[in-house]
């Protein structure tokens, strides 16, 4: 009779299980649901940040990695990375509010303001955490 290697079932089980239920983005299936809004305020955050001179142009604005706007569970997810510039931050809230109105509260968002570079976080060890100086969630029923 062939003896089963328990170890090896085991291990298995753990790896099946990491890939089915571990994470939307490991399995590649993201929340998209609000997809054109969200390209929708990458456009208009980076003219914000070229209005205000915090960047010179959409390019310029990509190099300092100033903004990351990714799909989140049922909207959008914004950070924003060494923004100073207090007037561009208000018209970034003031538009995210008005594209949260729009949806009748179905879009979230959520808007963190880091006061460090995101290459400074990336910089930083693993085990030290980056907090954000704000943080504002748009959340409907």
């Amino acid at each position: 009779m062939k003896k089963i290697d328990f170890r090896c079932v085991i291990s298995t089980c753990v790896v099946a299980y990491f890939f089915l239920f571990s994470g939307s983005s490991i399995a590649g299936i993201e929340d998209r649901t609000y997809e054109r809004q969200r390209l929708e305020l990458v456009e208009k955050i980076e003219s914000i940040l070229i209005g205000n001179n915090v960047c010179q142009s959409k390019p310029d604005c990509q190099a300092k990695k100033i903004t990351f706007i990714s799909p989140a569970s049922s909207g959008v997810s914004i950070r924003l990375y060494g923004l100073k510039n207090t007037e561009a931050l208000q018209q970034i809230i003031v538009e995210c509010s008005q594209y949260f109105l729009k949806s009748k509260g179905g879009m979230q968002i959520e808007i963190e303001l880091f006061g460090i570079t995101k290459e400074a976080e990336l910089n930083k060890r693993f085990w030290e955490s980056v907090k954000p100086l704000m943080s504002i969630q748009f959340k409907g029923d």
